[in-house]
């Protein structure tokens, strides 16, 4: 995977004041067991006042979070801003066809934006994407974002897509959007977080 940054950085050219820091910290993510379903990627990071920044380095996939005894993925995208790591990461749930997020859950926006204590407190010498990742799946697992769209909702409803880019799910969040079509459509209770399940 580090070789798949240096090309990705490489291709970015000088967007990065500190490249050999953002190379460094990737890395770990990467290899690191809770980025292990994380995927570098190019595109630009659209902010909530609309403006465009260059293409930067996104990281793509799912997290995981435990909630009631099971193990469940979370489809997110991490962008790395210019600044970074002066700049804490920009990171958003991404529901797939099959989930919507939670209304007015504490640390998710309705377009998906991750707000959480960890990135408002980020400082570049003592804050690292690992222990992001790690604190964003605890939160997760303490109050999922999102649940199984139940049978009949829109399409075009609570979604995070919005005009920013859309990537490409993971073959593990592929799976978790056909299980939880599975579930909406099956279910009469309440939407289930079944919707992002890891598959045995």
């Amino acid at each position: 995977m580090s070789t798949d940054v240096s090309t990705l950085l490489h291709r970015l050219g000088g967007v990065y004041r500190d490249p050999a820091r953002v190379s460094r910290d990737s890395s770990k993510l990467l290899k690191s067991p809770v980025g292990s379903n994380l995927s570098p990627s190019i595109s630009p990071l659209i902010q909530n006042t609309g403006e465009e920044t260059p293409p930067v380095l996104v990281f793509s996939g799912t997290v995981s979070m435990s909630y009631k005894g099971g193990t469940y993925n979370i489809p997110v995208d991490v962008y790395l801003p210019p600044p970074y790591p002066v700049r804490p990461p920009v990171c958003f749930v991404r529901p797939t066809a099959g989930m919507m997020i939670k209304e007015n859950h504490r640390h998710v926006a309705p377009d998906g934006m991750v707000y959480m204590p960890y990135l408002h407190e980020w400082r570049p010498h003592t804050h690292n994407l690992v222990e992001m990742v790690v604190m964003m799946s605890s939160l997760f697992g303490s109050s999922p974002p999102v649940f199984a769209k139940p049978a009949g909702a829109s399409s075009s409803g609570n979604s995070s897509t919005g005009s920013r880019p859309s990537h490409r799910p993971t073959s593990s969040a592929t799976s978790a959007t056909s299980y939880a079509s599975s579930a909406a459509s099956t279910s009469s209770g309440p939407p289930s977080y079944d919707a992002a399940r890891q598959e045995a």
